[in-house]
């Protein structure tokens, strides 16, 4: 006959939007086996947000799935039914279920893999205002229960081994900043992170330490980071972050490089500095090789493009403060400086 048992794996406040994972590998006593991981990918409205938002609305959670199924069956064949259910701001989410078949009785042993991605359908009412904004991590969603029923599946409690990714790098850029180097990268969580390593090489081989940055240790929100460099008379400089935790282990970011910035510093000049929001631009090199100019404000958001050579750029809307002029070549590479507007 048919058995049910039910998976528990009790998660940890610290996980990361999208990044939720619990898994479970279950022996059935038919001969084979279920592998399953549950993925929390993000949280769902059942309706469009209120404009101004206002407190309450319903909402599902959207998560994937994979299940592994391997061995043989030596009960009856029939389908194993899988259902997740997420606790999340105390409210339980389920889903009713997913279905995947046992291996057939009398078959070779065999392995057979299932992927997608579901949405519940319980539409619990939470009362915070957050609706468009709330993720996993910020309801938060703190525990996972999941129920098998299947040949040969026998009754069991069983605890799910928890993935956390603790920290995610987005961002990590190189850039030429009044003849210095200036490291930008961000952060969308961070769990236990103790910061970061600034590494430089000169071949993206051999590398050395250049300075450090305090990391948030916990956060849910997008963090920004800077790290300034003021070697650049290296013809092409390489720079990796190795982000640390708080337990010492440790992981590698991507390979950013920039030109040599001392090379550089005399092809673009911007002036006056500062300027009403009205700036003249001359550049030495080749005109036709600009692919873009660019400004940022001290926030990131870009507020003036232009795909040509201009020789005088109008930011007068703009608020006082700084901002950031970046020409792109073609080539990809950069250069940067950095701009006043008082008014």
């Amino acid at each position: 006959m048919k058995k049910n048992f039910t998976i528990i794996a009790f998660i940890l406040s610290s996980f990361l939007p999208g990044i939720i994972k619990a898994q479970c590998n279950i022996a059935s006593t038919a001969g084979y086996t279920v592998f399953v991981k549950i993925t929390a990918k993000e949280i769902v409205p059942t309706a469009a947000c209120a404009t101004p938002p206002y407190p309450g609305y319903n909402y599902n959670l959207k998560f994937d799935y994979k299940v592994v199924v391997s061995g043989t069956n030596n009960t009856y064949n029939g389908n194993i039914q899988i259902q997740p259910n997420v606790i999340c701001n105390s409210q339980s989410l389920a889903y009713y279920s997913i279905n995947v078949p046992a291996p057939i009785v009398g078959s070779p042993s065999s392995v057979n893999e299932y992927y997608g991605t579901q949405t519940t359908t319980v539409n619990p009412y939470r009362t915070t205002n957050d609706c468009g904004t709330a993720t996993p991590f910020s309801m938060p969603c703190t525990s996972l229960t999941v129920s098998l029923n299947g040949p040969g599946i026998s009754v069991s409690n069983q605890p799910c081994s928890v993935i956390i990714l603790p920290v995610v790098i987005s961002n990590f850029s190189a850039n030429c900043v009044n003849d210095k180097v200036l490291l930008q990268w961000a952060t969308s969580n961070e769990v236990n992170n103790n910061g970061f390593v600034i590494e430089r090489s000169m071949d993206a081989a051999n590398w050395q330490n250049v300075g450090t940055t305090k990391g948030a240790g916990n956060s849910s929100i997008t963090t920004n980071y800077t790290f300034t460099d003021a070697k650049t008379d290296i013809a092409t400089i390489y720079y990796r972050l190795k982000q640390i935790d708080l337990d010492g282990n440790f992981k590698y970011s991507g390979i950013v490089s920039v030109q040599n910035c001392s090379k550089t510093k005399n092809e673009l000049l911007v002036f006056p500095k500062p300027s009403n929001g009205l700036f003249n631009i001359a550049y030495t090199a080749d005109k036709f090789n600009i692919a873009t100019i660019e400004v940022y404000n001290s926030t990131g958001q870009r507020v003036y493009v232009s795909n040509r050579f201009q020789p005088t750029i109008d930011l007068y809307e703009q608020n006082n403060g700084v901002y950031y002029l970046k020409l792109t070549r073609k080539d990809n590479t950069s250069v940067t400086q950095k701009l006043f507007i008082v008014k």
